[in-house]
C-alpha cells in the first residue's frame, strides 16, 4: 500500500469530533445527578474513549503504511508526551486540593503521572500504540494488520481478557491459583491489577490497533460496506446499545467491558454512516472545528466541572447535565483557543490540525500527527 495522496479523510475527522463531544457527555453523568434516565445516558456514551484510541491508531497505518518519518516519536513526545505531563500534574494538585485540602506529596504527583490517575490515561494506552507501531515496521509486518485472521485471533483474545478482568474477582483468581499451585498471590498487587493496572496495558484495547490497521489498508472496501448495509448497523445499534444499559447494573460503568467492547464497534460504522451523511452541512462543519481543538477540549474539560460544579449543585439532575455539559464543552474549547495561541501553547493542548478548507471534503493534509 502507497502512502495516500492526501491523509485527511472527512469522515474520521468528524468522527474524532463527534468522540469529543461524546466524552464531554459521558463525563457530565455524575454521582450528583445520578438519576432520571441519565445512568442510561452515560452507559450510552462509553465508546468515546475507545473510538479515540481508534482514530489514533487509523490514522498511523493510513498515514505511514511503508515507512516511518525520522520525526515520528519526536513530534509525538512534544505535541502529546509533554501536554500529558503538564495536565497529569495539574490534576494531580487541582483534585488533591480541591478534595483533601492539601497539596499533593512529589511522590504522589509521579506515581499519578506513571499510572494515569485521571481521566488522560488513554495517552499511556496511545503511547504503547506507538512503539507497538513502531515495532511492527522494524519487523515488516505492519501489513498483517491487513489480514483476517489477525483480526479474529485479537478480536477474541481482547474479549476475552476483558472478560476476565470484569467477571472474576482478585480474590477469586487468588483462591484458584492457591488450589491449583499451591502459592500465594500478593492479595495487595492483584487488587492494583484488577482496579486500574489491567486497562493502562495495551492488551485491553489490542484489538483497537489491529481494527485501526485492517480498515485503513482496506479502507474503500469498508466504506462501500458499511454504507451499503447501513439500516442493518443502525438496527445493530439499537441492540447493542440496549444491551449495554441493561446489563451493566452491577460493577464499574466503565469503557473496559466486553459489553461495551462489542458496543463500541457498531458505533464506529454507525459513526461513520453519520459523518458522510453531515459532511457537508452546517452540523458537519461544527464537528469539524470540534475536532480541530478535540485534544485540548479531551485534556481540558473535567477541570472546569472540578472548579465549578459547586455553584450548581443540588439543582435538578437535567440542569445539572445542562450546566456540566456547556461548562465543560464551553469552557474547555475556549481555554484551548486561548492557549494555542500562546507561543509554547502546542506544548500545553497539542498541535491543532491545521484550518480545514471551506469544503470539508477538499484534500489536503490536515490530519492530527
Amino acid at each position: 500500500m502507497n502512502k495516500p495522496a492526501s491523509t485527511f479523510l472527512p469522515e474520521i475527522n468528524l468522527i474524532r469530533g463527534m468522540a469529543c463531544v461524546s466524552v464531554v457527555v459521558m463525563h457530565s453523568v455524575t454521582s450528583q445527578n445520578y438519576a432520571m434516565g441519565l445512568p442510561a445516558v452515560q452507559k450510552l456514551f462509553l465508546f468515546a474513549t475507545p473510538v479515540f484510541l481508534f482514530i489514533s491508531a487509523f490514522l498511523m497505518f493510513y498515514r505511514y503504511p511503508d515507512t516511518i518519518p525520522s520525526y515520528f516519536m519526536k513530534r509525538r513526545v512534544q505535541y502529546i508526551l509533554i501536554p500529558y505531563l503538564i495536565w497529569s500534574i495539574t490534576y494531580s494538585y487541582l483534585i488533591t486540593w480541591t478534595y483533601q485540602h492539601r497539596l499533593p506529596t512529589a511522590w504522589e504527583v509521579t506515581k499519578n503521572a506513571l499510572t494515569g490517575q485521571y481521566h488522560i490515561y488513554f495517552i499511556l494506552i496511545i503511547f504503547q500504540y506507538f512503539l507497538l507501531f513502531m515495532l511492527l515496521h522494524k519487523l515488516k509486518w505492519q501489513y498483517a494488520m491487513g489480514k483476517h485472521w489477525v483480526l479474529i485471533v485479537t478480536f477474541i483474545f481482547n474479549l476475552l481478557y476483558l472478560a476476565f478482568f470484569t467477571f472474576i474477582e482478585p480474590d477469586t483468581f487468588a483462591r484458584l491459583w492457591t488450589e491449583y499451585f499451591g502459592t500465594q498471590l500478593s492479595t495487595p498487587l492483584l487488587y492494583s491489577m484488577w482496579g486500574r493496572y489491567y486497562f493502562i496495558l495495551f492488551p485491553a484495547w489490542i484489538f483497537y490497533f489491529v481494527l485501526a490497521g485492517y480498515l485503513a489498508y482496506n479502507y474503500d472496501r469498508w466504506k462501500a460496506f458499511v454504507l451499503k448495509y447501513k439500516w442493518w448497523i443502525f438496527l445493530l445499534l439499537v441492540i447493542a446499545g440496549y444491551l449495554v444499559v441493561v446489563s451493566i447494573q452491577h460493577g464499574r460503568i466503565t469503557s473496559k467491558r466486553p459489553e461495551v467492547y462489542l458496543y463500541t464497534m457498531v458505533v464506529l460504522a454507525a459513526m461513520f454512516i453519520i459523518s458522510n451523511w453531515i459532511q457537508n452541512n452546517w452540523i458537519g462543519r461544527s464537528f469539524h472545528w470540534i475536532a480541530r481543538y478535540s485534544f485540548g477540549i479531551y485534556l481540558a474539560h473535567p477541570m472546569l466541572y472540578t472548579i465549578f460544579h459547586f455553584y450548581y449543585k443540588g439543582v435538578h439532575p437535567y440542569l445539572y447535565f445542562t450546566y456540566s455539559f456547556v461548562i465543560q464543552l464551553g469552557g474547555a474549547l475556549l481555554l484551548t483557543l486561548v492557549l494555542s495561541k500562546l507561543p509554547f501553547g502546542k506544548f500545553i493542548v497539542g498541535k491543532l490540525q491545521k484550518k480545514l478548507p471551506k469544503h470539508a471534503n477538499t484534500s489536503t493534509n490536515a490530519a492530527q500527527m
